[in-house]
């Protein structure tokens, strides 16, 4: 399987295996972290104009200054009721808990029943334990029943639970509704449960929901963990009934007045929430525009939603194009990142990650709130693999191209365009090995035969020069010419150049062995050495080239291959070998010389071996 698919492959899993488990939905440090990209995607988009459809009045420092107060009693806040039905408001919601009796309690009852378009706040704590209400409220169930959402289709029984209630003179005269909210895992506050169990049979809205009823918004379907219609407007909800809230912009972008000023304050036609603004009660939190927003501007916004239908989707229709998103990017992040081409991947790749993103913030603004977690880490696992599979193949190329050259170059050609060495004069051992009688063999065993012995013998002579430090310059049929010296010059390659040649000699004996078994004739080579001043270089076109000694060396090395042959010798090797090696190895030499060589006018000194007519010292060849 070729890297390039193992790294698809691995890039689908992975990105297919996040966006399914989505982790950003559990809590923890993927949630705080789509809790960011979430809060960024606000702050891209910016600020919505603010809804005309509700408003706040704020129980704010100038109110409690102003009451000298805190909490502030509750006829004060009768009278900000009173201000607002007068206002034209068409319902009020308290996002205050008033539990116990409290100054002003008999004001604030009569003004919730001269205005039955009111909603109080309930809190639901944990199942009752004991099977009942603990309510302290004889009324309350009543109430609650009064207030409770007529028909959600698919909602279990339930339990009885705990709760903190309002008075009971005063929820009788007013419509109930929870305030249970719960932050997610880094504070922020970004979905609310619409509708929560507050006993069996008995399913309450959320204070901006009821507050909607309220106000004459009676025309509600609800299905368990999938949606709410309102009217003609749909909200797609979580599991959890939960929705998800599209924030307006900053504090103060929901149109808010201070409760001491309700008589001046522009409510008209305006679902209201009166509610706490002020530092000291707390009820605060964090949004993508503040840091600490008043809760009560978070239901309003709620609310906002839900009557422009503006809330964002997070569903298992997002989940869906999640899972189809992060299979996509994978893939083409992938291919991308795994351009040969440096600049084409990381071009290619900028443009995944801009369009990807890009992508992300389009479909936010048309209300999908789809898993940026999920998304980044696709892009991230699939720039990983693709980059990974690109210097896969980059060194499975290199690899392969590293065949053609000698282990002593790989990294000194790869290191530099133009080595150290070209162009440096130093001392140098150049070895020529040919097989003798190599024609009648090549004719013999037929083309492909001769590719399998070439290959065998090739190997062989491979192996000897790397044991010896020497380069293998070229292959030329049955022939190879091998440097030492190369990649630079060692005290030991004219030693080393001798050494090569006995390896050489041991490995054709052991090859010998194996042809007898195969019918084949024994292999003869003939090997010749020199040693003396030579030119390093690279040599060759602008994109095909090869590295080599230049020089006579080279040269009188060659020619003495012919010496060989007309001696009938199998090991010639020039007495500056010797010389330079200070020993004959292994070998049974004897000197021969000075000999001519052919197109030299200097004659040369020769040690050779294997020599028939042992009367043969000297002469021209």
């Amino acid at each position: 399987m070729t890297p390039l698919r193992i790294a698809f492959l691995l890039a689908l899993a992975l990105s297919a295996l996040f966006a399914l488990w989505r982790p950003s939905d559990g809590g923890g440090v993927m949630s705080g972290v789509e809790g960011r990209l979430l809060d960024a995607r606000f702050l891209l988009r910016g600020p919505l104009p603010a809804p005309t459809s509700v408003a706040i009045l704020a129980i704010d420092d100038a109110s409690l200054t102003a009451l000298n107060a805190f909490p502030p009693p509750r006829d004060a806040l009768a009278t900000g009721l009173r201000a607002a039905h007068a206002a034209g408001a068409r319902s009020v919601a308290f996002d205050l808990l008033l539990v116990g009796q409290g100054q002003g309690d008999a004001a604030l009852e009569q003004v919730l029943t001269e205005n039955p378009q009111s909603v109080l706040a309930i809190s639901l704590l944990g199942e009752d334990p004991a099977g009942v209400d603990r309510d302290l409220n004889g009324d309350l169930q009543a109430d609650l029943a009064r207030s409770a959402l007529p028909l959600v289709i698919g909602a279990p029984q339930g339990r009885p639970r705990t709760m903190l209630a309002p008075l009971a003179r005063l929820g009788t005269q007013a419509w109930l509704a929870h305030v249970n909210v719960q932050p997610e895992a880094d504070g922020a506050l970004r979905r609310i449960p619409l509708f929560v169990q507050a006993g069996p049979g008995l399913i309450l809205p959320v204070l901006p929901l009821q507050a909607l009823r309220v106000a004459g918004e009676t025309d509600v379907v609800a299905h368990w963990g999938q949606s709410l219609r309102l009217g003609d407007r749909t909200t797609v909800l979580t599991a959890n009934n939960e929705a998800a809230i599209n924030f307006y912009g900053p504090e103060g972008t929901i149109p808010t007045f201070s409760m001491v000023e309700a008589a001046q304050a522009d409510l008209a036609g305006r679902v209201v929430f009166i509610g706490a603004s002020a530092l000291g009660y707390g009820d605060r939190f964090a949004t993508p525009f503040a840091r600490d927003m008043p809760g009560v501007e978070v239901l309003a916004s709620l609310a906002a939603n839900l009557i422009e239908g503006r809330s964002l989707r997070r569903d298992d229709l997002t989940w869906g194009l999640d899972v189809l998103i992060a299979l996509f990017v994978a893939g083409l992040g992938v291919v991308c990142a795994s351009r040969r081409v440096p600049a084409l991947a990381v071009i290619t790749t900028l443009a995944l990650w801009g369009g990807a993103l890009g992508g992300l913030q389009f479909a936010f603004v048309q209300g999908f709130w789809l898993d940026g977690a999920t998304l980044l880490a696709t892009l991230l696992t699939a720039t990983l693999c693709g980059g990974a599979a690109r210097l896969m193949l980059q060194r499975r190329a290199a690899m392969n191209l590293a065949q053609y050259q000698s282990p002593l170059l790989k990294e000194v050609l790869a290191a530099s365009a133009q080595p150290a060495f070209d162009g440096s004069e130093q001392a140098a051992a150049i070895l020529f090995v040919d097989v003798a009688h190599f024609t009648n063999r090549s004719a013999a065993l037929g083309h492909a035969a001769t590719a399998v012995f070439l290959r065998r013998f090739h190997n062989i002579v491979e192996r000897a020069a790397t044991a010896h430090s020497g380069l293998v310059e070229q292959y030329a049929g049955d022939g190879a010419m091998i440097c030492f010296g190369l990649p630079k010059p060692l005290p030991r390659d004219a030693a080393n150049a001798l050494r090569c040649a006995e390896a050489l000699f041991a490995s054709v004996a052991d090859m010998n062995t194996d042809l007898g078994s195969e019918g084949q004739p024994p292999v003869d080579i003939r090997v010749t050495a020199h040693f003396g001043q030579v030119t390093a270089a690279v040599l060759g076109g602008a994109r095909q080239g090869h590295v080599t000694f230049v020089g006579d060396v080279v040269n009188v090395t060659s020619r003495l291959q012919e010496v060989a042959k007309t001696l009938g010798a199998d090991l010639v090797v020039s007495d500056d070998l010797v010389t330079a090696a200070g020993t004959v190895a292994d070998f049974d030499l004897r000197p021969v010389g000075p000999v001519k060589l052919r197109g030299r006018d200097a004659a040369i000194s020769l040690w050779v071996r294997s020599i028939p007519d042992p009367s043969i010292e000297q002469g021209e060849t």
